[in-house]
């Protein structure tokens, strides 16, 4: 089965939702775990990504009240 090739602005547009859908989620997770949400912006940059999500994991997480 042969399937199309997208075209330029095809792999452009995929690429932005793929970018955006990331850094929505991971801002909303960071947000309610107490911690900043604009450390998701070291998701966009690859083996970076790998790192801050160790760091994330790893590090001490704010108790409940």
């Amino acid at each position: 089965m042969h399937f199309p090739v997208p075209s330029l602005w095809e792999q452009y547009l995929l690429q932005g939702i793929l970018i955006f859908a990331t850094l929505a989620t991971s801002a909303v997770v960071l947000g309610r775990a107490g911690r900043n949400p604009y450390f998701a912006l070291l998701m966009i940059v690859p083996y970076v990504q790998i790192i801050a999500l160790w760091v994330f994991a790893f590090s001490t997480w704010p108790r409940r009240k």
